[in-house]
């Protein structure tokens, strides 16, 4: 029975499975098998696993006929492991190369169920690249050594070090993972796979220890479903309804389980729509973004749809009356605003209220700038018409300037030049 078992999900990654295979071949620790689940892949990706697992006797490969989802295929993987230690790989990443050399004294002398490890993230695009330093962060969290319900509340709840819900970053325990697997039922998950996931092995979960520091994976932003590239609304609803179908599945799980983990789920529900927002918001064209919240709102009702709309909104808001401004007739404040005009007959409900009541006051506030500048304004012209008024020689509404006003007209030529004359005076 070897050490470790490196399960790899691969579906049509042929421009990157050279790469991932040759970090887990490659590995200085030798006592690994490798079980690579393709599935169902149409671009020659088990043509090249089938090559490796030729000339490498540790590469065991299943073949899927029918593409069934990253979440069959590891749970497949699972099934057919041995080792003691698991690392889920994802077919376009790759691991350093001591990655298990230098685990396994680690895992064997701290008996942990989890061992956290660390990532460097790259940017496919120059767009994702960007994003690359806080992605880094935001992996690479600190955490002391957790135990029991600590776990879930460390991935699962407001916490300003929260560790992200993931698998392909960590060292599991073998029979552990395999029994967390086993309580998920057979069926394909789409987008946010991981979540659920992470959601059953930490509530099944007795320890874990964050390595943050050793950043074995090479994590690939923007290969596969990562990344900032642009969404149209159908694939942006693809998307979205998959999420939809984790939450449920999360759900599912909890209803089976205590208060606490329901709790768990809850707040999961929420993180869940903030992503579908943030992709809404920042990966759907402007001018796609009406008919994408109509899927959302179909797929998660209205209350939600308006949540989600309010964000950016309420973003904007903040933004114009921390600068003190009014926005401009094409501000991407009446952008947001049109939004939410689609879903406010919610407004009165309790979960989005107080909300509604934060955007009042935004907007109270963004009037009251729109009439200290209309004031501000309005008194500059009448000091500007005074200070001309000074400046004449001939008073508005005094006899003399009725008289010359007949005498010379407005308009003609002997009045312009005599006011040419007289400059800086005014007739």
């Amino acid at each position: 029975m070897p050490t470790f078992s490196l399960i790899v999900a691969a579906y049509n990654r042929g421009p990157y499975m050279e790469q991932c295979l040759d970090s887990l071949v490659g590995q200085t620790y030798k006592d690994i098998e490798i079980i690579v689940v393709d599935d169902a892949s149409t671009d020659g990706t088990l043509d090249v696993i089938r090559s490796y697992a030729h000339d490498d006797e540790r590469i065991h490969v299943i073949a899927k006929q029918h593409n069934e989802g990253a979440h069959l295929a590891r749970k497949d993987g699972c099934a057919a492991s041995t080792g003691d230690y698991i690392i889920f790989v994802d077919g376009d990443d790759a691991l350093e190369i001591t990655t298990c050399e230098l685990m396994a004294p680690y895992v064997v002398s701290h008996d942990v169920d989890i061992v956290r490890f660390g990532r460097i993230v790259t940017g496919l695009t120059e767009r994702d690249q960007a994003f690359a330093t806080s992605l880094e962060y935001m992996y690479n969290r600190q955490s002391d050594e957790l135990f029991d319900r600590q776990i879930s509340m460390a991935m699962f709840s407001d916490q300003p070090q929260r560790l992200t819900y993931c698998v392909i970053d960590s060292v599991f325990k073998g029979d552990v993972i395999r029994n967390a697997f086993d309580q998920m039922p057979r069926e394909r998950l789409g987008r946010l796979e991981d979540a659920y996931e992470s959601f059953v092995i930490a509530d099944v979960a007795k320890s874990l220890l964050a390595l943050p520091e050793c950043r074995f994976l090479h994590y690939h932003f923007g290969r596969g479903v990562s990344g900032m590239s642009q969404l149209t609304a159908d694939s942006f609803d693809k998307d979205q309804k998959e999420i939809y179908g984790i939450v449920k599945s999360v759900y599912q799980y909890a209803q089976t389980r205590s208060d606490f983990i329901q709790q768990r789920a809850n707040w999961f529900k929420t993180d869940a729509l903030r992503i579908v927002g943030n992709q809404w918001e920042e990966r759907v064209a402007g001018d796609e973004h009406e008919s994408a919240l109509q899927c959302i709102e179909d797929t998660w009702g209205t209350v939600d749809a308006c949540s989600i709309a309010l964000s950016p909104l309420l973003g904007r808001a903040q933004e114009l009356c921390r600068l003190g401004l009014i926005p401009k007739p094409d501000d991407s404040y009446y952008h947001w605003r049109h939004m939410v005009s689609n879903v406010e007959s919610v407004r009165n409900n309790e979960a989005v209220s107080a909300r509604f009541a934060e955007l009042e006051a935004f907007d109270s506030t963004i009037e009251s700038y729109r009439e200290h500048m209309e004031n501000q304004r309005r008194l500059a012209s009448e000091a500007a018409a005074e200070a001309v008024e000074r400046r004449r020689l001939l008073k508005t509404g005094s006899a003399a300037k009725r008289i010359v006003d007949s005498i010379l007209p407005e308009s003609s030529r002997l009045r312009q030049a005599i006011r040419g004359f007289l400059t800086p005076f005014r007739l």
